[in-house]
């Protein structure tokens, strides 16, 4: 759901088949309050992040400078924005049922501005996500934390059920003048903690800036032309914008990557078709994700203010930057194998044990044991202190340890109670050791709860083939004011792009229509950006950024990383969904020789409107 989608730029144009089963890139368009986006609008950049694929003469697709994450994938579209600039949501059913069943995921860039208790939009979020345990909601956090601002992301991001994902900073040419690299979160990303103290945001993803899709009504074939724009830029079809909406759509298109990955049965042996096909549910999703997040940010750049500090587990960065080759299974191109547990039922008072054992025979070298459980829980009362209501404890136990010594979730050395997301890492464990993931249950509000739970470690497989030591989060020793733009802001050595795969309401029960504000940075005609608290524009995906698959040439790489042709998953995200049926394609995104690593994301936060109907409260876009 967004403003819209300007369907004859070249990233969704079909000059063959009208919008429906045959079209290449859109099944469905509703037009529910207008069917059309403006020039260089939010709703063509954040959908073309998650699917968009060039096709220069709507008919023949070729490789393009602002490809989305999984390109092969095909949208569903709930068009949101008015002609005025205005937003205009639906009853919050009709907004997420939007392609269902076949939308698995829906990635929205919009929210409430300023408003971060839990709210009846949230607890309709949560028990939508709850009853309709294959979906997935994903949100852009908010662009609310400029000076640090704590309990800053808004409405309906902060339900427990959603990922909400802030914003972290690009790389290469997609870094205005002053900007720090890819290790720091943007200024003005939203934090948390909730009203009722759970960790927001979830995840980060690149957001400042990101290159995409950008409409122009006026004309038909709009597409990559002379020029890739530079951050913050504009150019024939091409847009690069900022915002903690561009970031959204990045961890959609990875989501859906990650469900065509159990779709196609890669979690057998890493390669296709090595297991039986896994409709995974949205618990699972989020967990993958959650599990495979590194927390390599260090710091906030808050431009002339300077570095704010980040640790693990905060409400900055969350569970850190999404990362696939950390998260999945890909013989030979990942640095871990996964093992994975869905829809597991636990009852109230009981503890499930799980055994893995470290296993590094066939070459495997990851120091690191990672587990991670989530699960999807009913909407808590509006305005709870606590909104959990089912509280689920992982804790990991070593075989032999006669102490019996728990290692317990989120940094913490006790059980979470808030969390509905808990993760234990557990460095340098031993060739040949033996572990135990404990899930308990404790004072559940019914007598059962489902459950995700996923490990990542070395368990029988083979050596990473692929560097990834030398990246550019490890290599980001970038400090304030040391330059200009892309190189010249950073001392970074020419370290590979690894680890990251990027390439993206309404209030109240009985919401109809409400008004909201873009949560991407709307930007001014600027230039290089020399205000370093501009929050305008987006970002070109050229000199080795993830998300377009370009080197530091600026050629396309096809090692299997970089690689944008042929990924994209079986289903179709659109500007939040993704569509997962058979009747969609079947190119998953991944490829025998790798996996997609690519990025984006901004988000806005340029006032589009006014106040929701029934809380009279403004609202906006991520």
């Amino acid at each position: 759901s967004d403003t819209g989608i300007d369907r004859d730029n070249c990233y969704f144009w079909d000059s063959v088949s009208d919008v429906g089963p045959n079209h290449r890139k859109i099944v469905s368009y509703n037009a529910y309050a207008d069917d059309s986006d403006e020039e260089w609008g939010h709703g063509t950049h954040t959908s073309c992040t998650i699917a968009g694929k060039r096709a220069t003469n709507g008919i023949q697709e070729s490789s393009g400078a602002a490809d989305g994450i999984a390109p092969k994938s095909r949208i569903s579209f709930l068009d949101i924005g008015t002609a005025s600039g205005s937003l205009t949501t639906p009853s919050d059913n009709e907004l997420l049922s939007t392609g269902r069943p076949e939308a698995k995921i829906h990635s929205a860039s919009w929210g409430a501005h300023s408003i971060n208790y839990y709210s009846s939009q949230a607890k309709n979020f949560d028990t939508f996500l709850y009853d309709n345990d294959d979906f997935l909601m994903i949100m852009a956090a908010g662009n609310d934390g400029a000076g640090d601002a704590p309990s800053s992301v808004d409405v309906p991001a902060n339900a427990k059920n959603v990922i909400a994902v802030g914003a972290s900073s690009s790389y290469g040419k997609d870094l205005e003048k002053g900007q720090l690299g890819p290790a720091h979160i943007a200024g003005f990303s939203s934090r948390g903690p909730t009203a009722d103290g759970r960790m927001k945001p979830d995840i980060v993803a690149p957001g400042k800036f990101v290159l995409s899709a950008g409409a122009r009504p006026g004309q038909v074939g709009e597409c990559d032309g002379g020029n890739i724009p530079a951050a913050n830029g504009r150019s024939d079809g091409l847009l690069s914008m900022q915002g903690t909406s561009m970031a959204a759509p990045v961890v959609s298109g990875n989501a859906a990557l990650i469900h065509q990955y159990f779709n196609e049965g890669w979690h057998g042996t890493g390669e296709r078709n090595s297991a039986a096909s896994v409709n995974p549910s949205g618990a699972l999703v989020k967990a993958v994700l959650m599990n495979g997040a590194q927390p390599v940010m260090k710091g906030v750049d808050n431009g002339p203010d300077g570095i704010s500090p980040t640790v693990e587990y905060d409400n900055n960065q969350g569970f850190g930057i999404v990362s696939l080759t950390h998260s999945l299974h890909i013989a030979g191109k990942s640095d871990v194998q996964l093992k994975f547990w869905d829809r597991e039922v636990i009852s109230d008072g009981s503890t499930l044990t799980y055994p893995v054992t470290i296993d590094r025979s066939r070459g495997c070298n990851f120091p690191d044991l990672s587990a991670t459980l989530v699960w999807f829980e009913k909407g808590a009362a509006m305005g709870c202190t606590r909104c959990v209501i089912n509280d689920l404890d992982l804790y990991v136990t070593r075989d032999g340890d006669e102490s019996q010594t728990r290692y317990y979730p989120n940094g913490l050395e006790q059980e979470d109670s808030i969390n509905t997301i808990e993760r234990v890492v557990l460095n340098n464990v031993m060739d040949g050791e033996s572990l135990t993931l404990h899930v308990r249950a404790t004072n559940l509000d019914e007598s059962t709860q489902k459950f995700a739970l996923v490990s990542t470690g070395c368990f029988g497989g083979v050596a990473n083939t692929l560097d990834t030591n030398d990246n550019v989060f490890a290599a980001d020793m970038s400090t304030p004011f040391s330059g200009g733009g892309g190189e010249g802001a950073r001392a970074l050595s020419n370290g590979a792009i690894i680890g990251i795969s990027v390439g993206i309401a309404a209030l109240l029960l009985l919401l109809v229509a409400g008004v909201f504000i873009l949560r991407s940075r709307r930007h001014k005609v600027v230039s290089s950006g020399k205000d370093f608290q501009d929050r305008d524009g987006a970002s070109r995906q050229e000199e080795g950024y993830p998300q377009r698959g370009y080197d530091d040439s600026g050629e396309y790489q096809n090692d299997g990383i970089n690689n944008r042709e042929g990924i994209g998953p079986e289903g179709s995200y659109q500007e939040g969904y993704q569509n997962d049926g058979g009747a969609y394609q079947d190119d998953m995104g991944y490829e025998d020789d790798g996996y997609d690593h690519s990025g984006g994301g901004y988000e806005d936060d340029d006032a589009y409107g006014g106040y929701d109907e029934e809380e009279d409260m403004p609202a906006n876009y991520q």
